[in-house]
């Protein structure tokens, strides 16, 4: 049965996205999803499309690995342009195909962004505990001045992508 309120994430308030998010998490068998990350040495290595894709790729593999789904009869379906490159166990198996403006037009894919978007908001609460000169935990990683200044000040965190062309030279 659907989530009622679902949506494109960009769309919602923090509240509602959280609400959905919990919704999903209190039924662990009415869901198969995982979140990957493109770490920002990963980021600053490749760069931002090109690790979310290696991310998008690392996802689909761990979800059909972790819940024995039938390959061949697996489709998945990305936000954007462009299909991640899939492993080489997976490639010419599994339908992988990208739908524009899927965060709007797509249940499922407007599910993913609100899970992506509450793990990384989660993700920014957890850091805001360590690196509180931060504030991560209001900015969520975004380079607003207020973020930007904190940088000039205390210089980047360990979790700082540094190929951010507003970080370059701070």
């Amino acid at each position: 049965e659907p989530i009622a309120g679902v949506e494109d994430s960009k769309r919602l308030k923090k509240n509602q996205r959280r609400r959905i998010y919990e919704q999903v998490v209190a039924k662990p068998d009415s869901y198969v999803w995982n979140t990957e990350f493109a770490s920002p040495s990963e980021i600053d290595e490749f760069d931002a499309l090109k690790a979310t894709m290696n991310a998008f790729s690392r996802s689909i593999a761990r979800l059909v690995e972790d819940h024995d789904l039938p390959i061949e009869e697996t489709i998945s379906i990305v936000d954007g342009r462009k299909t991640p490159k899939l492993n080489p166990d997976l490639k010419g198996r599994l339908t992988c195909r990208p739908w524009v403006k899927g965060d709007s037009e797509v249940y499922t894919i407007a599910l993913a962004s609100i899970l992506a978007r509450t793990t990384h908001e989660l993700l920014m609460e957890d850091y805001d505990k360590q690196y509180p000169e931060y504030d991560f935990g209001k900015h969520l990683g975004r380079p607003s001045n207020e973020h930007l200044q904190r940088i000039t000040t205390h210089g980047t965190s360990p979790i700082h992508r540094l190929s951010m062309k507003k970080l370059q030279g701070r």
